[in-house]
């Protein structure tokens, strides 16, 4: 079960481009949280939020988040990451949007694929080439049911086998939205390198031409040299 982050957030009034680079200037990313009867406007602190993406898993997480309104006053809402804007060039998040879960409501989020267990049996024992192909998969589920990760067991593959997202062991109650015949891990059968090839019917005709032209060459010069 997913661990749930602590986040905190500000209601804001203002839109617009103009807001947003001042709210970036001042260390906040402008947000909307989504899925009550309005969507709300917010900010959240840069740092705080791009440390608890990039290390805490917010991006899959479920998220307390205390937010305190104009007048002070603070509530805690349950959201989940939406999605994110960055910056094409920096990687920044520019813009946040979250949803807020509701008790007994399903959400979609994704959750990353990780590998556990030994190398592949065909890695070790056959050469192969392990191939770790799909990373994440959509799911649905309660929000206090999120999963930090779906992991795979691959120790067990052959060259030439493979795991497909309709084999994984799933936590009860989480349905995946990915398609079923994607694979997940594969063992691939060793590279192959062709030997380069050794031309040497022409080396040996190339050879044969030059001792025919020295010979006659020779003879040649020693006829002349006999009619002289």
């Amino acid at each position: 079960m997913s661990t749930t982050i602590v986040l905190s957030a500000t209601v804001r009034s203002g839109s617009g481009k103009g807001v947003a680079r001042k709210l970036r200037a001042a260390g906040r990313i402008p947000a909307v949280m989504y899925g009550g009867d309005l969507a709300v406007s917010l900010s959240v602190p840069e740092r705080e939020f791009t440390r608890a993406y990039t290390h805490d898993g917010a991006n899959h997480a479920l998220i307390a988040l205390n937010i305190t309104d104009e007048a002070g006053r603070t509530e805690t809402k349950k959201v989940v990451l939406r999605s994110l804007q960055q910056d094409e060039v920096t990687g920044r998040i520019v813009h946040a949007d979250l949803y807020e879960t509701r008790k007994g409501h399903k959400v979609s989020v994704t959750v990353g694929v990780h590998l556990v267990g030994d190398e592949p049996i065909g890695v070790i024992e056959e050469e192969g080439i392990l191939q770790h192909l799909l990373h994440e998969v959509e799911i649905d589920c309660l929000p206090e049911a999120i999963p930090d990760s779906i992991e795979v067991d691959a120790s067990a593959l052959h060259v030439g086998e493979s795991i497909h997202v309709a084999d994984l062991k799933l936590p009860e109650g989480v349905h995946v939205h990915t398609s079923a015949d994607t694979t997940v891990v594969a063992v691939l059968a060793p590279r192959v390198e062709e030997e380069p090839e050794v031309v040497e019917t022409v080396l040996e005709g190339a050879e044969g031409a030059e001792g025919t032209e020295g010979a006659e060459g020779t003879e040649g010069a020693e006829g002349e040299a006999s009619e002289s």
